[in-house]
């Protein structure tokens, strides 16, 4: 069951939560509401605010009418004595804290924040009014550094790589040969680039070219290099037969078999071989006689593994070295 959320209609300073937080932390005993209302000289619903909103952040914990800091954050607070060192706590809280990450992931969605807000209510049934919950959200935002509001939002991190076009834009910087050459040359080593046919290296950098405009095409090239690669290595280091394995699987069962590499190499081969065919590599799906769909996203994680699975068979089979 997932958790029950629920916020009072009422905004507490963000500075006060992390007081009273710090003071449980300290004390040599559980407090009552009517003392934590003496920390900060508040009382009533402010006071309640500050305990609802502690506990639902996983500052602060209730038993028997009493109140203490959370044992998992206790220490931390007992040695933050700066104002930073507190904020970073806020912060680690609430990005554990599935309403507030949905109110920012809304925000970047392109909501506005009172939007942002009235989404996040209804979704996880929060109670109180949206102003409140908006404000209180910004508030703590702003206080743990995340961004900071006046006419508009500014965040305080680069919020680029959470764009739902990221993906695109990077397909589009890599539709330049010269990028995706060079991509290339920062991932594999001098030395395996100068081994790699110029057939299977052209692979790759056609697959950086096309992922964002073709992924299904990109994930083929990778998957031609790979296979290329494999039996090349097998051909020039090891014994058995590697013209006759059909596929980057059998390719990579044919050299384990060959004592080429290790079970750990197999497995990834699996993994390199299996996307390939499920993407459309060896025609369309047996079960459903149909392409599976795929994303950018998917065929840049699949060209980035296939590198890497490029470098590690060759750093163990050519050097004894293993890398991941």
């Amino acid at each position: 069951m997932p958790p029950d959320y629920s916020l009072h209609s009422v905004v507490v300073e963000p500075s006060d939560l992390m007081s009273v937080t710090s003071s449980l932390a300290q004390s040599q005993r559980d407090l009552e509401i009517s003392e934590i209302g003496d920390l900060v000289d508040e009382n009533g619903t402010y006071v309640r605010g500050l305990t609802n909103i502690g506990r639902e952040l996983g500052l602060i914990t209730h038993e028997d009418g009493k109140y203490t800091a959370n044992s998992d954050m206790a220490l931390q607070f007992r040695q933050a004595n700066r104002e930073d060192e507190k904020q970073k706590l806020l912060k680690l809280r609430l990005q554990r804290y599935r309403p507030f990450i949905s109110f920012i992931k809304n925000l970047l969605d392109g909501s506005d924040t009172a939007q942002a807000a009235q989404e996040v209510r209804v979704f996880y049934q929060l109670g109180g009014d949206v102003e409140d919950i908006e404000e209180q959200f910004i508030t703590l935002a702003e206080y743990a550094g995340i961004l900071n509001k006046n006419d508009s939002i500014k965040y305080c991190f680069d919020e680029s790589l959470l764009s739902r076009n990221y993906f695109q834009d990077l397909g589009r910087t890599f539709q330049d040969g010269l990028v995706a050459r060079l991509f290339l040359e920062k991932r594999l080593d001098e030395d395996i680039i100068a081994y790699m046919d110029e057939e299977s290296f052209n692979e790759l950098v056609n697959a950086l070219k096309n992922f964002g405009s073709d992924p299904n095409d990109a994930v083929s090239a990778a998957a031609r290099a790979v296979e290329t690669f494999q039996r090349h290595l097998g051909h020039d280091y090891g014994t058995n037969n590697y013209s006759g394995p059909d596929g980057i699987r059998q390719l990579a069962q044919t050299m384990e078999n060959d004592n080429l590499t290790k079970d750990r190499h197999q497995l990834a081969g699996e993994y390199v071989g299996e996307i390939r065919n499920n993407t459309g590599g060896h025609g369309v799906d047996p079960e459903t006689d149909k392409h599976w769909n795929l994303s950018e996203e998917v065929a840049f994680g699949y060209i980035l593994t296939s590198i890497h699975y490029i470098r590690s068979l060759y750093r163990w089979t050519a050097d004894g070295h293993l890398i991941v």
